[in-house]
């Protein structure tokens, strides 16, 4: 009996590098799956993210608005009346703050607040986006 060492090791290699080709094409096939559903993920997160964000933003801003021009019209009104014409000032450019109204939370302590409870409505409607999926 006659073994050909070189078919053996020709086909041997040959096989190889069939199974390494074919391994290749299947990390890149999962790497661009997995890609797409990053990006995936990512425009569902920007999504919640807008559509949590739009309507509060608009909101505040149109009652931030509405309750400026109500504080500016006071003022004026306290600083045109006769009683205390002398204690109160107008300038629309200052706030109008008494000292017993002005409490002991801070603007940083409410603005991270508002954060929170903003990122939580976030996480929310992402997992309701990922739900519909």
């Amino acid at each position: 009996m006659n073994i050909d060492y070189g078919k053996i090791v020709t086909n041997a290699l040959s096989a190889l590098v069939a199974t390494v080709f074919v391994g290749a094409a299947v990390i890149v096939w999962n790497a661009a799956t997995t890609i797409d559903e990053r990006i995936e993920d990512a425009s569902s997160g920007l999504r919640a993210t807008q559509e949590s964000l739009i309507p509060e933003v608009a909101d505040v801003r149109t009652k931030v608005y509405e309750i400026e021009n109500q504080l500016r019209s006071l003022n004026k009104i306290l600083s045109e009346s006769e009683p205390t014409r002398d204690k109160v000032t107008f300038n629309p450019e200052k706030p109008f703050i008494l000292e017993p109204f002005k409490g002991d939370t801070t603007m940083d302590d409410l603005r991270e607040k508002e954060s929170k409870r903003i990122r939580d409505d976030i996480d929310v409607r992402q997992m309701q986006l990922v739900e519909k999926r």
